[in-house]
């Protein structure tokens, strides 16, 4: 029996799934399990034998190298190291390099060998792998001393969406996408990126922070685990070693049909039913982004109307990461079965276009049978509030930055006003009334009454502010009108403008 053979068997025995904020334990506290994974360390080849130092990358720049940054600095923990060891190879085309740090010990950096075997290269010390620096860091040396024509980066520990991935309970750290994003802009970024057990980052917003960092991106919408990638990782190598020039699109839609054939294999345990998974094209991503902008306008300019809609389809909508993500598509499909507006209604499904168009390949379980490949953050307004870091220009989340999707949010949810024109009446000038339909307190709401006729000797434009609570209903008038003729009159607020046509006689408007 091979060596890859042996390592096999032995993991075999071994049950594992990393989920949301738990690691599924994959021994018994027993003498036998003590032993079986006493024997798999030897199987795994932990001394460094002459072969394996000739196998190192001499410096020569092969097809491909996999980045490995093996981040199991966290409590309760598992480090997937020997495992990937037992699967992962380097070959003629690949090298396959990692940075281990686990809790309470030192980093190491490894090579992977051609026979399985890790490989020591060096010993960092204490490292934060939840600092931009380390990740910066490791791809450079990785780039430097085993250099290649194209880089797959993977990455393991918890995983948070849009909020970043890569705890470090020893620091009390994690990267944020921001932060991922720098790492990467400093090491002119890679061609392909696999969170391979984080959780939730099938996230758009995540996507589009590395959207000119990688070509293809590769994340689970719910919640993850090492499982969907214990034996694929071998099966990944040899694509990679077989077929070096293969296309990145293609590798990412490999890499997606490999997982979902093997994960028959975890049907009998309780997570097995969990499964998504996706293969992400970068260059798409962009148009997604502003499909989704477009409709976030709509939503906002029309909010009176749009978050009655918005909630009657809510519930439908297929959710993750506890009711914190929603997917994309399915948003998009069940808003328009309550929308009769045609501009929206293409808008909707501009928005699904786009988002089949990013998409390579995805995989789901019956557990998630609305899933298409990408979430965004929709946090169930009945469960939650709003984090307030997806909009802070500090946290750097370039989607908040660069659409309205935030803004929408923040209104549906509560945390801004909304002050709409609720009723415009004539007589001696104007009175208007407003009303605040969004969930928080209003002070300094402004506001402006416009007179348009061909004669104005005043009252033309007035203007004010007022405060105004949560559902809250107040009178606003206009300044003393003195004019003759047809007149074009707007009432306008932050959030909302209303128009209507009239005629001014002396001081008295009259309403048509």
């Amino acid at each position: 029996m091979t060596r890859r053979g042996r390592s096999k068997l032995i993991i075999g025995f071994i049950y594992f799934s990393l989920e949301a904020n738990k690691m599924i334990k994959w021994w018994n506290k027993s003498f036998i399990s003590v032993m079986l994974v006493f024997l798999f360390l030897i199987s795994a080849g932990l001394t460094v034998s002459e072969e394996a130092e000739k196998n190192c990358n001499n410096g020569t720049a092969k097809k491909w190298t996999w980045i490995f940054y093996d981040d199991a600095d966290f409590t309760p923990g598992f480090d997937p190291f020997y495992p990937f060891a037992s699967q992962a190879y380097s070959s003629e085309n690949l090298n396959v390099v990692v940075l281990q740090d686990t809790y309470g010990d030192s980093a190491k950096i490894w090579y992977i060998d051609s026979h399985h075997n890790p490989v020591f290269r060096e010993g960092w010390g204490e490292v934060n792998m939840g600092d931009y620096h380390t990740l910066k860091n490791f791809v450079e040396y990785a780039k430097n001393n085993y250099p290649a024509e194209r880089y797959l980066l993977s990455f393991y520990d918890h995983g948070m969406g849009w909020r970043g991935a890569c705890i470090d309970d020893t620091d009390n750290d994690h990267l944020t996408m921001d932060e991922i994003q720098k790492a990467l802009t400093e090491t002119e970024g890679v061609d392909v990126t696999c969170f391979t057990a984080p959780c939730v980052m099938g996230a758009l917003e995540s996507v589009y922070e590395l959207r000119n960092l990688t070509k293809v991106y590769i994340g689970s919408e719910e919640t993850s685990g090492y499982a969907w990638w214990w034996y694929v990782i071998g099966d990944i190598c040899d694509i990679l070693n077989q077929e070096p020039d293969i296309d990145e699109i293609e590798l990412g839609g490999d890499i997606i049909e490999l997982i979902y054939k093997d994960s028959d294999r975890w049907s009998d345990y309780d997570f097995g039913d969990q499964l998504t998974m996706s293969a992400i094209r970068t260059d798409r991503i962009e148009e997604l982004a502003d499909a989704i902008d477009t409709v976030a306008q709509h939503l906002i300019y029309n909010f009176e109307v749009s978050s009655d809609k918005v909630e009657s389809i809510y519930y439908k909508v297929q959710k993750f990461e506890w009711d914190h993500l929603i997917d994309i598509y399915s948003f998009a499909e069940n808003y328009l079965s309550v929308e009769t507006n045609q501009t929206v209604c293409q808008e909707m499904e501009n928005v699904m276009e786009c988002l089949q168009n990013a998409v390579i390949a995805e995989c789901h379980k019956s557990a998630h049978p609305d899933a298409h490949g990408l979430t965004i953050y929709f946090p169930n307004p009945h469960k939650y509030g709003y984090e307030t870091s997806y909009s802070m220009s500090s946290y750097g989340l370039d989607f908040s930055r660069n659409t309205h999707w935030d803004e929408f949010l923040e209104y549906y949810l509560g945390m801004k006003p909304y002050v709409i024109v609720y009723g415009i009446s004539g007589g001696i000038g104007v009175n208007a009334y407003l009303k605040n339909i969004g969930g928080r307190y209003g002070s300094d709401i402004s506001w402006e009454i416009i007179i348009d006729a061909p004669l104005m000797l005043s009252g033309r434009i007035s203007r004010g502010s007022v405060s105004i609570g949560a559902g809250e209903v107040v009178q606003i008038e206009s300044d003393t009108v003195m004019g003759i003729g047809p007149a074009t009159i707007s009432v306008i607020t932050d959030n909302d403008k209303k128009t209507m046509q009239g005629f001014v006689v002396g001081p008295f408007v009259l309403l048509g």
